[in-house]
């Protein structure tokens, strides 16, 4: 009796070691296979979801995201890989993209990385600060902290002179044309702050290279005219001769205005 319950004890072992070699396997096999990712409607080129991890939320929950939008098939793989390998806790909340091929393993190596889905918002070249502030104020995928004043508004301005910490008393040109990449969840004052600071980024390195006899007094002047003799002429051969009157007119104490 005694002989025959050693047999089954090592055969119940045997059968074990059989099913947690295969579970193994599976394991190693699954990591190495791509997720489950479906295009949100036919007009994308290539399949990919987007997935927000909330700051603070367990590897178990994220696990169990992902399930839900059909993205893992295995939420248990995923949290065994995440805490075998140590990296359940170095998950950083944000958005992120997922894209067709990726794996568990490019799954969490980009939750790690925290590099986050990016939106874009372009700032074109000619727009007056109103054309500027009503393009940020329409995109949704930018935080509103001023969405009870209009735009144009002088409460609206003067809120965000004090945010940018500018002495200017205008805004106008103030903000560098340009296309800028975001993150969800950034403000539209962070935007506008992000393109100002361009701004005077140029604007001093473009006044540094002044000439010393110069009537022009600040950089802000210097853009004031460079916006004048452009609204004069569309050729640009012709500018410098532009600006060589209202330099003279300057110099003789008359206003910078066309």
């Amino acid at each position: 009796m005694i002989k025959i319950f050693f047999k089954l004890i090592a055969l119940m072992i045997i059968i074990g070691s059989f099913a947690a070699a295969w579970y193994w396997d599976e394991y190693k096999t699954y990591l190495t296979q791509p997720v489950n990712i479906s295009a949100a409607d036919q007009s994308q080129k290539k399949a990919e979801q987007i997935v927000t991890i909330k700051k603070g939320e367990l590897v178990r929950h994220i696990a169990a995201k992902l399930h839900q939008q059909n993205i893992i098939s295995h939420p248990a793989y995923f949290r065994l890989y995440a805490r075998l390998e140590n990296k359940a806790e170095k998950i950083k909340a944000g958005e992120y993209l997922i894209t067709e091929g990726m794996t568990i393993v490019d799954l969490i190596d980009l939750f790690i990385s925290g590099k986050v889905n990016q939106y874009s918002l372009t700032i074109v070249e000619g727009w007056t600060v109103q054309d500027a502030l009503n393009a940020i104020l329409a995109d949704n995928n930018l935080i509103h902290l001023e969405n009870t004043l209009e735009p144009g508004s002088k409460d609206y301005k003067d809120k965000l002179k004090t945010y940018l910490k500018t002495q200017q008393t205008r805004l106008e040109g103030l903000l560098y044309p340009d296309t800028y990449n975001f993150p969800r969840g950034t403000s539209d004052f962070q935007f506008i702050k992000r393109s100002y600071v361009q701004m005077q980024k140029i604007l001093a390195e473009e006044w540094d290279k002044r000439e010393i006899n110069t009537p022009l007094k600040s950089a802000y002047e210097a853009l004031i005219l460079a916006s004048i003799v452009e609204k004069e002429s569309g050729v640009s051969s012709e500018r410098s001769k532009i600006a060589g009157v209202f330099i003279r007119r300057l110099n003789k104490k008359m206003r910078l205005q066309s």
